[in-house]
């Protein structure tokens, strides 16, 4: 991972210093779309300086209420504030939420929080999807980031277990499945056995399809991950 990492820091660094943080009145849609693109994996992969330009904005937009941040740019710096910022930048954001204007805002803030890392926070955060503050029609975009997270991915599913009863019945039937569907982001056998396992032991015919896809899936990428995985590591590490 941190191979990884490093690679893709020195990939886009040279990109990242052409475009810059700022937008001008010159860009095309295309260096617009770049930018955004480009800000988001840099600080997603550590890029020092991304990650310092990330967070004074947090601090300036979300925690002071001061300049906000363009629309493009603002995923990226809600992400690397809510990852580097533990328990303060999680109570900041919170309040940052509640002021959110319109649907558009709030859904972007919510597909923001799988960036949480703080053990507490994560549970809090998962714990307020749920709690009625956020319609339920939009728990998805703030669900899905603890999925696409490796370092969330085991805290959304221990919480879709233990919350089994609020989606099954308070979700629709095709929103609901989505929500099964998310389990196949593992890619290890042993989470292919306990995501059957579980849904097996549910018995609910309803959604058999998709967790049996969800299923199949993991057996995939597991067999990828172990076939492939030991030849992309090295190839990554022969380039630095």
């Amino acid at each position: 991972k941190t191979s990884f990492k490093k690679f893709s820091v020195g990939l886009l660094s040279n990109i990242g210093s052409q475009l810059g943080y700022e937008g001008k009145a010159s860009d095309t849609e295309e260096q617009k779309q770049l930018r955004t693109l480009v800000v988001a994996a840099l600080g997603k992969y550590g890029c020092d300086r991304t990650e310092g330009w990330c967070k004074a904005q947090f601090q300036d937009y979300v925690v002071n209420g001061a300049k906000e941040v363009a629309s493009d740019l603002q995923s990226p710096v809600f992400s690397v504030g809510l990852r580097l910022g533990g328990q303060q930048a999680w109570n900041a954001y919170l309040n940052f939420f509640r002021k959110a204007n319109t649907a558009e805002d709030r859904q972007r803030r919510l597909q923001s929080l799988g960036s949480i890392n703080d053990a507490a926070s994560v549970k809090e955060c998962l714990d307020f999807l749920i709690s009625g503050e956020v319609p339920k029609g939009d728990v998805i975009h703030g669900y899905a980031g603890f999925y696409s997270n490796s370092n969330n991915r085991v805290h959304a599913w221990e919480f879709f277990k233990a919350n089994y009863e609020w989606f099954s019945s308070n979700l629709p039937p095709m929103l609901f499945m989505y929500f099964v569907k998310m389990s196949s982001a593992f890619n290890e056998e042993k989470w292919a056995v306990e995501v059957e396992n579980f849904f097996v032991s549910k018995d609910n015919k309803t959604i058999e399809r998709s967790w049996k896809q969800a299923v199949e899936s993991i057996r995939c990428l597991a067999r990828w991950k172990n076939e492939d995985g030991p030849k992309i590591t090295e190839w990554i590490k022969s380039l630095q």
